[in-house]
C-alpha cells in the first residue's frame, strides 16, 4: 500500500489549499480544513482511479499565512 501525503496550507484571506508532493498535477481551495480535506482524498482518488494499489492517505498542515 502506498501512502500519498496532502499538505494543507491555511491562509486568512484566500481560506485552504492543498497539494501533494507524491501526486503531481492537482490541486484543491476550500474554505475549511475540514472541506480541504475532503476534496483532496477525491482528487487522490480520482488521480489513482484504475491504479490497483490501495492508498493510505496523511494530512498535515504545512503552513498557515
Amino acid at each position: 500500500m502506498q501512502t500519498i501525503r496532502v499538505l494543507h496550507c491555511n491562509s486568512h484571506s484566500d481560506g485552504w489549499t492543498a497539494d501533494s508532493p507524491d501526486l503531481k498535477g492537482w490541486s484543491i481551495s476550500a474554505g475549511s480544513y475540514g472541506e480541504s480535506k475532503r476534496l483532496a482524498e477525491q482528487a487522490v482518488h480520482a488521480q489513482l482511479d484504475g491504479d490497483d494499489g490501495e492508498a493510505q492517505i496523511t494530512h498535515h498542515i504545512a503552513c498557515s499565512r
